[in-house]
């Protein structure tokens, strides 16, 4: 892990804190995604004042290490900026932009490495005279924001920085007021936040031989959703519409079917109506015709067509242009945006909470990754009862050609300096649109010579039925096979449903 020393001193020479146990008192270092923030061990820290009440403070910063969007890129590519504040009582006393901060800059930052203009602005002068009227010694703490200028380069404050430390008159706002802000364009590698907060206690004379250390750690602030894609079935999908489409409750396929062989029935009792000779068939007519009507037509649907239809939508699948989009490998597109329909959007720098301001864009940060999964940035959840939710993800090639996921829904409990899997199956299930139309069709060939063999009850007539009922009906030749038109909806005018969860 890497430090950021604190040394005092009291008229040049180098002081002694009382406790011998505390370390270090500001140690700056990244993390790497853990479930929260970790927490800083100074509950027993007790220190006196020095006798004329000025300390002066050295600060270094050590290794830095944590995740980013590509997971090895180095310190000085992911930090770009840092910047020091100090607070008395939690009132603001000062703010200070640390110099050449860059590519260049060697990490870890120590006084050997560190430009002139880094040695004198991570040094402060701090006073711990007793409070008028209150018998108490102040209370400082220091703040350190990573990746959010307040000053430019000539030392010009910046309009509108994501650090919201100043009210809308100017005034600076308390500790407890501050907070981050997230980007309108989103994070980069070298734009997330990283922040530490640390109490600076009150100390006694101490020894220049021995000065005091106290570690921190400069913590990120955002977190990490890695999303990963599941690839679809579409022969599992191709089967479970037939099912939808075959059901008998609902299915717009099974009634149709069912429809056209019902009619053909009834045109078997209408030719049964016209002959001479009625008497061979009258005991057997009405069972012949309640079992074309459901036993036949049930057997019909499920050996014959069932499978022929999920053929059929199966090829419809792997021809449409929709479903293609669906299915391609997410290496073939260049860009992806996630959208969330609840999330939060400030961090509050000193309790460490999340928030919410309809004043702040609410966007998240996203990128394709070199193994075909993607990767979003964004805070934590605002509290349990308020998850961070993410409504859709679009991704977009080159030519503008866009996959829009939507309705996704997915609830995700999410910390500060987090990371969360999820899985994403573009193609998890296609459903019929309301009223869709059946603009498809493929036919299929209906043989009453095979069929009438499971007519157990007319089994000695069956050459008569065939010749004086079913083929005169056909009317094709007189073949024995009836020709049916089974029509079924395209699935360009259906609904494909994707899904997004937290993996197990």
């Amino acid at each position: 892990m890497g430090w950021l020393e604190l040394v005092l001193k009291k008229n040049g020479m180098v002081q002694k804190f009382i406790n011998t146990s505390l370390i270090c008192l500001g140690c700056v270092c990244l993390t790497a995604c853990v479930n929260d923030w970790e927490q800083q061990n100074l509950d027993s820290v007790v220190i006196e004042p020095v006798m004329d009440g000025k300390v002066i403070v050295d600060y270094t910063l050590g290794e830095l290490t944590g995740r980013s969007f590509s997971e090895s890129l180095s310190p000085e590519y992911r930090i770009s900026s840092l910047t020091y504040l100090l607070y008395q009582d939690g009132q603001f006393v000062k703010m200070r932009s640390i110099s050449d901060i860059n590519k260049n800059t060697q990490w870890p930052l120590t006084r050997d490495n560190m430009t002139w203009a880094q040695r004198q602005e991570l040094k402060d002068t701090l006073s711990f005279d007793l409070e008028e009227d209150m018998n108490v010694y102040p209370q400082y703490t220091a703040i350190f924001i990573a990746n959010c200028p307040l000053q430019d380069e000539s030392g010009k404050e910046v309009e509108n920085p994501l650090l919201k430390y100043k009210g809308a008159n100017g005034e600076y706002l308390s500790l407890d007021q501050i907070y981050l802000m997230l980007p309108s364009d989103g994070f980069k590698d070298n734009t997330m936040f990283y922040w530490a907060s640390q109490d600076i206690p009150s100390t006694e004379t101490p020894n220049r031989d021995e000065p005091y250390n106290c570690s921190i750690n400069l913590q990120r602030v955002v977190s990490r959703l890695d999303i990963g894609r599941k690839e679809p079935k579409l022969k599992t999908i191709a089967t479970s519409l037939t099912n939808e489409l075959l059901d008998d409750n609902k299915g717009v396929v099974q009634q149709n079917v069912s429809q056209s062989i019902s009619e053909f029935a009834e045109k078997v009792q209408e030719q049964y109506n016209k002959l001479t000779d009625k008497e061979k068939y009258s005991s057997i007519i009405g069972s012949l015709v309640d079992w074309i009507k459901k036993e036949m037509c049930s057997s019909v649907i499920e050996s014959i067509i069932n499978p022929k239809l999920s053929d059929a939508l199966l090829t419809d699948f792997n021809n449409s242009n929709i479903v293609k989009l669906r299915v391609s490998s997410w290496n073939e597109f260049s860009s992806v945006k996630t959208v969330f329909s609840q999330a939060a959007n400030i961090f509050y720098i000193n309790n460490k909470t999340f928030g919410y301001d309809q004043n702040v864009p609410l966007v998240s940060s996203s990128e394709l990754n070199a193994d075909g999964s993607m990767t979003a940035i964004a805070f934590g959840n605002i509290n349990e009862e308020q998850p961070n939710v993410i409504q859709s993800i679009t991704l977009t090639k080159e030519d503008g050609t866009t996959l829009e996921l939507t309705d996704l829904n997915c609830s995700v409990e999410q910390g500060g300096n987090t990371i969360v899997c999820l899985e994403c199956n573009p193609f998890e299930k296609i459903e019929l649109q309301d009223n869709a139309s059946l603009d498809k069709d493929f036919q299929i060939n209906l043989d009453f010579a095979d069929l009438l063999n499971a007519f157990k009850e007319g089994s000695e007539l069956k050459d008569d039925i065939l010749r004086d009922l079913i083929i005169p009906v056909i009317d094709n030749n007189d073949s024995s096979e009836l020709v049916l038109s089974v029509k079924y909806p395209d699935v360009e005018d259906c609904k494909i449903i994707a899904t997004l969860n937290v993996s197990e």
